[in-house]
């Protein structure tokens, strides 16, 4: 019994060790992305209101999405920002998500947490460029899988656009991996 006791324990700790240079082996080949960085500051009043979609990187939680969609955001008296996320759907019906976000970085404002429903997790959303009128804003998050280009009107020039991508890659995206949003003002 201590023998067959050994033996399990021997091999329980080889698995583990084999799991573990598996993990290590992985996150070895799994590029460095670097800090992603935000903008210096975010006047919030400033950024509350309404903003059009015109790219975004695709998400589950989007794909009903087929055109219009965009995002009113409104302060709330306890330094939270109420978000209110619409688009219409390929079936023509219009689908809302509502959502709230606490401001995680005190200083710039640029780093939010949202969350959407009583029980969901939490996502980083960062705001990563932002025109200085407030024009324009794209909105990221550390681990580079989502992305928003956001603008005050439905569409954006298309020389600002590529602008804007270019910057986007010197953050660690991919701005092959955008699906524009069409906008018909419906």
């Amino acid at each position: 019994m201590n023998k067959q006791r050994k033996l399990v324990f021997a091999g329980a700790g080889a698995t583990a060790t084999a799991a573990a240079l598996a993990l290590g082996l992985r996150r070895q080949r799994r590029p460095e992305l670097g800090v992603l960085r935000t903008v210096d500051s975010v006047a919030l009043p400033r950024f509350a209101g309404r903003w059009f979609e015109i790219a975004r990187y695709p998400t589950r939680y989007e794909r009903r999405c087929a055109k219009n969609a965009t995002a009113d955001y409104s302060l709330r008296g306890s330094g939270s920002v109420y978000m209110e996320h619409r688009c219409t759907t390929k079936e023509g019906k219009i689908h809302v998500a509502h959502g709230m976000a606490r401001v995680v970085d005190a200083w710039s404002r640029a780093k939010m947490r949202v969350k959407y429903g009583r029980f969901g997790p939490g996502a980083d959303y960062w705001i990563i460029d932002l025109d200085e009128d407030y024009g324009w804003a794209v909105v990221g998050e550390p681990k580079r899988e989502r992305l928003w280009i956001l603008s005050r009107t439905p569409g954006l020039d298309e020389s600002l656009y590529g602008e804007i991508c270019g910057r986007l890659v010197t953050q660690g995206y991919d701005p092959n991996k955008l699906v524009r949003s069409p906008q018909d003002g419906a």
